[in-house]
């Protein structure tokens, strides 16, 4: 049983969809790291306190 069911997931095409979904997701973690490591100090700062002001059209 266990040798029919190592044939039938060998030639599954579906095997490939997590390797994929881990690059994909591996892509983009290093590319928001980098991005938000090289941003600028001020941008930093002002999207730091973006929730603490208050909304002037209430």
């Amino acid at each position: 049983m266990v040798r029919m069911a190592e044939n039938f997931f060998a030639l599954s095409p579906l095997l490939s969809l997590p390797l994929i979904t881990m690059l994909l997701f591996g892509a983009v973690f290093i590319a928001v790291s980098v991005r938000a490591l090289r941003a600028p100090k001020t941008e930093m700062a002002a999207l730091s306190k973006l929730p603490l002001e208050e909304a002037d059209n209430e």
